[in-house]
């Protein structure tokens, strides 16, 4: 299948089918093995690249369509937005070429019609791409609410929000950061079978600052990559989610993980935790226990998944010295990695998952014995899902109170990663996507 052809399908499958972005890439690389490297970095390039600026995309399709735009099919507007998309953005694909395949798809999904009017569309897009710039140039100029959504394709419920929250200028920012490129970064099993791995290779790779587990590698080649995850020798996860387990150092006895999905956070609590330390790994789903123990085939047999729902009484007598909650929550701290969440979201949804929250946290403190901390984490710095759900617990629960996270992480709290006592991180900062975590502990 040639790469644009999949660009297309990928993005339809992932609105009308509401499927996840990195799956879908993934799936389509895997079924495509006589793609080469340059191809896979082709797909990846249109496909997120649109996801991330649906809505200038339209904005510009609009300049150039006089109709009504609402009343195209969407699969053509699908095929409209990856052509201007190219031609706004990657210099390097020759302008012919993007319409001839543009108006062959066009034909294919379409009729003869749809066709005709890609091809003008485009090729008026081709000849006059100054206008194109000057138009998306005029949306850097507004300070309003409008342009922002157009410019940034986000949602207008979550600009004003933004704006209303940290001020114009840090919300641009914000939303400049969720469509930025996220860095390559891994959890390594074991450094010395890592660097092994990579000697040689002409890879420039960095250690992450604020974890022990974790480094970031600037365009590593696909094939290598796949190799060391096949070896073991390290996964895919963001810095700021290695955060959130470092602040499980020390940990020992019985810890109980609450939410670990298909465990890409167990792999790196075990290098924190004491090596005698065993840990139950709870998750709802099924397929996502039986995946963790696909993925982790390496782990320790200190690990034991079971399912059950953390919003339910767990099947359990004992307490536990440390919990470690990854609570379900929006994902708006991660929409670099999953554009397609940004689309998905609302206000309604973002005050759901905080009742969610409340409701786990809640009932994974039930399981803390006394004295054992208990970490909060959520992939999102959203308010109503962060420190409300916390102070929220923490007044309906006066044997708790909060650890500091400054007082035990100096570097943390140097970096400006530490507000109020918890750990907050911005999209972008360092590097890294959005994350909050906070550490409870029981006192009676």
């Amino acid at each position: 299948m040639d790469v644009r052809t999949a660009a297309f399908n990928l993005l339809v499958k992932t609105f009308k089918e509401e499927g996840y972005s990195n799956y879908l890439y993934e799936s389509a690389v895997k079924r495509n093995p006589e793609w080469a490297d340059a191809d896979r970095r082709f797909l990846k390039a249109i496909y997120f690249g649109v996801l991330r600026n649906i809505y200038l995309l339209d904005y510009l399709v609009k300049w150039l369509y006089k109709g009504e735009y609402s009343k195209l099919p969407e699969n053509i507007k699908f095929i409209l937005r990856i052509g201007i998309y190219q031609i706004n953005s990657m210099d390097k694909v020759p302008h012919y070429a993007i319409i001839n395949e543009a108006v062959n798809l066009a034909k294919k999904v379409g009729h003869i019609g749809t066709a005709k009017l890609v091809n003008a569309l485009l090729r008026r897009a081709s000849r006059e791409p100054e206008v194109i710039s000057n138009n998306a140039d005029n949306l850097l100029k507004n300070n309003d609410v409008a342009s922002m959504v157009a410019l940034t394709s986000h949602p207008e419920w979550l600009v004003n929000k933004y704006v209303s929250e940290y001020g114009h200028d840090k919300a641009l920012s914000l939303l400049n950061a969720n469509n930025s490129m996220p860095s390559q970064n891994y959890r390594v099993s074991d450094f010395d079978e890592f660097e092994k791995g990579v000697d040689g290779k002409g890879l420039n790779i960095e250690k992450n600052l604020f974890n022990r587990v974790g480094v970031s590698i600037e365009s590593p080649p696909n094939e290598l990559i796949e190799k060391l995850r096949y070896e073991d020798a390290l996964s895919s996860q963001d810095q700021s989610s290695l955060i959130a387990v470092s602040l499980m150092d020390g940990a020992s006895g019985r810890v109980l993980e609450l939410c670990c999905g298909r465990g890409n956070k167990t792999g790196a609590m075990l290098k924190y935790i004491d090596n005698k330390a065993i840990i139950i790994n709870i998750d709802r789903s099924i397929s996502k226990l039986r995946d963790f123990q696909l993925q982790n085939r390496s782990l320790p047999t200190r690990c034991f998944p079971i399912c059950c729902d953390v919003l339910k009484p767990l099947p359990f007598i004992e307490k536990y010295q440390y919990v470690f909650l990854d609570a379900p929550c929006s994902g708006l701290g991660v929409v670099r990695r999953h554009p397609e969440i940004k689309y998905r979201q609302s206000q309604e949804k973002v005050l759901e998952m905080a009742g969610i929250q409340y409701r786990a946290l809640s009932n994974a403190a039930e399981y803390l014995d006394i004295n054992g901390k208990l970490i909060y984490s959520v992939c999102s710095f959203e308010r109503e899902e962060t420190s409300d759900v916390v102070n929220k617990f923490l007044s309906a629960n006066p044997g708790f109170y909060m650890v500091d996270i400054g007082t035990i992480r100096s570097d943390l709290n140097d970096a400006g990663l530490v507000s109020d006592g918890f750990l907050k991180v911005f999209p972008g900062s360092y590097g890294m996507d959005g994350f909050f975590s906070a550490v409870l502990k029981k006192n009676r």
